[in-house]
């Protein structure tokens, strides 16, 4: 596990450069620890880049720190399976519904944010328990990682 690396930020134009440049990414060379403050969540090199280009973090902590609600927790098809989570923002009013699925839209959890600069109208990863020697926690990865 590492910490973010210092690489300079990518920018792009539009919502289709951003996607196209996400969906690049498969698998993962290494998990990136998300934060001192969430030491349980990791990410991987696609996520990482979200982080960096989206500026995302926000996004990635709140995931994490949902890991500890109710209806995730007593969920086991949640807790220790795949989690779907999807934003889907208005880009005119910059809201966001933040929500976790079990499957393809049968969500388990929902929250709404009141303000976001997410410039994708719809952001999906996905999230499942990783177990390695140093390690114990969640990765979020983007679905083309899986």
């Amino acid at each position: 596990m590492i910490n973010h690396s210092s690489r300079t930020k990518q920018t792009f134009s539009t919502v289709s450069e951003i996607e196209s440049h996400l969906s690049r990414f498969r698998g993962t060379t290494e998990y990136h620890r998300l934060s001192n403050v969430l030491p349980n969540i990791a990410l991987t090199d696609g996520t990482l880049e979200a982080l960096k280009i989206l500026s995302c973090g926000w996004l990635f902590a709140e995931i994490g720190m949902l890991q500890k609600n109710h209806k995730i927790m007593a969920d086991r098809e949640l807790s220790e399976g795949i989690q779907f989570w999807r934003l889907e923002t208005d880009l005119e009013t910059n809201r966001a519904t933040l929500c976790c699925d079990r499957d393809k839209e049968n969500t388990a959890l929902a929250t709404k944010i009141p303000y976001t600069d997410m410039p994708l109208p719809l952001f999906r990863v996905w999230v499942q328990p990783l177990r390695l020697e140093n390690f114990k926690g969640h990765v979020i990865y983007l679905p083309s990682e899986y």
